[in-house]
């Protein structure tokens, strides 16, 4: 009978400190019985399928709280509200940001916060809102899927314009292209002796032009020299052209005079062309000068007597 007693002592003791332990082990991993948390909101577009109830928040690696809550925005069905059970003791700022980030290849989810500057004040609720609601990023699995989302529009995009170069009527297009520089190739390997000679006539001109190049400066020089003398030559005509003009101006003050002397010698001259004509019919009147005319009622030398 005492034994049985025995036994039954030890197993309620048992039985208590095991209860005793699991109960300490509860509260430790709890964090005591003086943990307080405060509820936050976190709307996410995506990366929400990757979290479960109580998988980790943490704070620039720290572990701060945990997932308490995921469901549908009543307001907004396309996108995902998390609440976030936070210790009371850590500080949420308004710069605070969170993302959702996965460990490793297992893809276990967890929140991460960044953020959270001295000088920036506390993250309270709004009028409106049950709690505070940390704004989201993009975390970097987020920005992977982007990225890859992005990069598999890209390709697609790149596959369909691939379709439409590569089209039956492109390739026909492409070939007699081909084919036409076949032919041009064949043409000037054919042609190579005549551009070989081309190309040594070529080079001759250019040294040609090279080197009246060199010699261009000394014909702009002999070009301005002649062109000094042409202007020289220029000025000496405008003065003489100058002469000319007074000259004439005189001629024509002078033309009266000159045309009342000319019928002067045009007079003398007929007077002179009429004694010549006469000293001609009979030379002695230049010895015994003219004989005198008879006058009225006198009988000339050779007139009839009775």
């Amino acid at each position: 009978m005492e034994h049985r007693v025995s036994y039954t002592v030890i197993g309620a003791f048992v039985i208590i400190l095991g209860g005793l332990l699991v109960a300490g082990l509860l509260w430790l991993a709890s964090g005591g019985a003086t943990t307080e948390y405060r509820t936050y909101t976190l709307f996410l577009k995506s990366g929400a399928a990757s979290l479960n109830r109580d998988s980790s928040v943490l704070y620039h690696g720290v572990p701060v709280g945990r997932v308490s809550d995921i469901g549908l925005d009543p307001n907004d069905p396309t996108r995902a509200r998390v609440l976030l059970a936070i210790r009371e003791k850590v500080p949420i700022k308004r710069d605070t940001r969170a993302a959702v980030e996965t460990r490793g290849v297992t893809g276990a989810g967890f929140v991460n916060l960044s953020g959270g500057s001295k000088a920036s004040p506390p993250l309270t609720a709004k009028s409106g809102q049950p709690y505070p609601v940390i704004p989201a990023r993009s975390g970097g699995m987020q920005s992977l899927t982007s990225a890859a989302q992005d990069v598999a529009q890209r390709v697609v995009k790149v596959s369909a314009r691939l379709e439409k170069v590569l089209s039956d009527k492109n390739l026909k297009a492409i070939s007699d292209s081909l084919q036409n520089i076949r032919d041009v190739t064949s043409s000037l390997k054919a042609r190579s002796k005549q551009l070989d000679t081309t190309l040594t006539e070529l080079n001759g001109t250019l040294a040609n032009a090279r080197k009246a190049s060199t010699q261009l400066p000394t014909v702009m020089k002999q070009i301005h020299s002649t062109v000094a003398r042409i202007q020289t030559v220029v000025d000496k005509v405008g003065k003489a052209t100058d002469g000319v003009d007074r000259t004439a101006t005189r001629f024509r003050q002078l033309t009266p005079q000159a045309a009342e002397l000319l019928q002067r010698l045009d007079a003398a001259s007929q007077s002179l062309n009429t004694l010549l004509q006469e000293l001609n019919r009979q030379p002695s009147e230049l010895i015994s000068g003219k004989p005198k005319q008879p006058g009225p009622g006198e009988q000339g030398a050779g007139g009839s007597g009775g």
